[in-house]
This record gives C-alpha cells, sequence and structure tokens, in this order.
C-alpha cells in the first residue's frame, strides 16, 4: 500500500515545479534564466512520516528555454529499514516561451528515470523525444519482450516531469486572465510502464480561500486517466485517486499541499539559492 502510493504521489505531483516570477505574467509562469529552485516535502501515510521527496528546476543560463528537472523520492525511518524505497528521474529539454496556442507545452528530449534503493538491482528506463514527429523511443532495463505501451499510444506524450511544468504554466494562464480552454486542464502522460492523462480542475468558487497560514491558498483538484498499460489491480484502485491539492495564491504559486486518500505530501521548504533539500 505504501509502495502504491508512493508512486500515486510521483505521478499525481501535477504542481509541483519551480517558483513563478515575481510579477503577474498572463502566458509563462517561470523563474528567471539561470535560476535554480529546489521545493521539499514530506509524505506521510495516516499521519506517519515515511518519506521525503525533493523537486528541483533548473534553467538555462540564456533566455533559450533550456531545463532541467530532478526529482527524487526516498524512505527514511522504520519504514526505510523494512522496505527501502528509492525513485529518482529527470528531464531535460526546451521551454514553450512563445505566445499563443503551444506556450506551455514545453519540448522535452530526455527523460531518465530509476527504481530502487540498490544499485544492482534498480529498474532503469530512458525517453527519447522527437520533437518534429512527437514519437517517444524508449531503452528499458531489465529489456522487456514486449512493449507495455505501444508505440502508437506513445505519440505526442509528454515525460510526467515535463508534463507537470506545462500544467502549471497552464493553470498559470488560466488563473491569470489568459487564454485557455474551459473544463480541466490536461496532460498525456508516457513515463516508461504507463499511458495516462492528468487533469487538473479548479472547484466552481475559482478555488481561492483564506488560509490560517501566511499565505492564501488555491484549491485544485488532480485526477489521473488510465491509457494503457495498467494491471487489473491498479485499475480497480484508481476512481477513487483523486488528488486534493493546495497552491499558495501568490507569485511563487507553489503546492504547498498534496492529498490522496491516507497518503499526503507537505511542503517543507524551499531553497533558492542553489542548495538542494539536504542543504
Amino acid at each position: 500500500m505504501v509502495r502504491r502510493w508512493l508512486l500515486s504521489a510521483a505521478l499525481l505531483l501535477a504542481l509541483a515545479v519551480a517558483a513563478a516570477p515575481a510579477r503577474p505574467v498572463a502566458n509563462v509562469a517561470l523563474p528567471p534564466a539561470g535560476s535554480r529552485v529546489s521545493l521539499c516535502y514530506e509524505l506521510t501515510w495516516a499521519g506517519f512520516g515515511f518519506a521525503d521527496l525533493a523537486y528541483t528546476f533548473m534553467r538555462g543560463a540564456d533566455a533559450a528555454g533550456d531545463y532541467r528537472s530532478e526529482l527524487l523520492i526516498e524512505t527514511f525511518g522504520l519504514v526505510h529499514l523494512l522496505s527501502p524505497f528509492r525513485y529518482a528521474a529527470s528531464s531535460q529539454g526546451r521551454l514553450g516561451l512563445a505566445s499563443g496556442e503551444g506556450a506551455s507545452r514545453p519540448a522535452p528530449e530526455r527523460y531518465v528515470a530509476y527504481d530502487g534503493p540498490a544499485p544492482e538491482d534498480r529498474k532503469r528506463i530512458e525517453l527519447v523525444f522527437d520533437a518534429a514527429t512527437g514519437a517517444v523511443d524508449e531503452d528499458i532495463w531489465p529489456p522487456r519482450q514486449t512493449p507495455k505501451v505501444p508505440p502508437a499510444l506513445r505519440r505526442g506524450a509528454l515525460d510526467p516531469l515535463s508534463a507537470m511544468l506545462g500544467l502549471r504554466q497552464a493553470l498559470w494562464r488560466k488563473l491569470n486572465g489568459g487564454a485557455g480552454p474551459d473544463g480541466p486542464v490536461v496532460a498525456a502522460i508516457y513515463d516508461g510502464s504507463k499511458r495516462y492523462d492528468v487533469e487538473v480542475s479548479l472547484p466552481e468558487d475559482g478555488g481561492r480561500r483564506p488560509s490560517a497560514g501566511p499565505r492564501p491558498m488555491i484549491r485544485l483538484a488532480a485526477r489521473l486517466r488510465p491509457i494503457a498499460g495498467f494491471r487489473e489491480a491498479q485499475l480497480r484502485g484508481l476512481p477513487d485517486q483523486t488528488a486534493r491539492v493546495e497552491v499558495t495564491d501568490d507569485a511563487d504559486f507553489i503546492p504547498a499541499r498534496v492529498q490522496v486518500g491516507w497518503g499526503s505530501m507537505t511542503l517543507r521548504g524551499v531553497q533558492k539559492d542553489g542548495r538542494d533539500c539536504a542543504g
């Protein structure tokens, strides 16, 4: 159960991306060129903390739009002793900086993920994206006899970290008066094992509400829609997996809390000075 929720947290981290610029911009919500921002979270199950999640976003030194995102989930304490878990992923590509239809869509080039606490046992996934055709090639270790998701269903999808960045940009535009579709904001995702959509929606009241803390919050809901690669047992549990997300209603636009069933993910800190979460 804990491992399944850890993976769900990685999939439904629909807003965990770097801080926005200090002024509202309708088309793009991005930190400045050359910046590095790390968001540090604690994952809990029924109120019991058992894992750390760190997300780091880096932009290239110039304004060309190059980016790199990194995600690390690692257990601690008793859970780590009994059932250690470590999941590390990185994504790199180019940001959608133009205005108009494609402004919110990054163009990933390469995604790599490692699943497993011990180097000799880690599973490896590498995805390579063709921006011209939308094709997604994969290199999996240990190799599979047949792909879980056929190439036709991967076409046009983004890796999880790039998709989360695109979702946040689209939500920022929608909340700040930019053009956008009616209804939920949707991202098509392929992670090397599963093809799914993530839908993020606002309540009818716009989601804004006061907060007991120093910042007001925006309430959002994120849902995962399976497309291919899911086992029957996974499909049975997905209809109830709606993530309740609270994002700061300010220029930072940071996800402060994500709740999925009995599991939750709470922001512990933000590093904007080049240090990672351990620093």
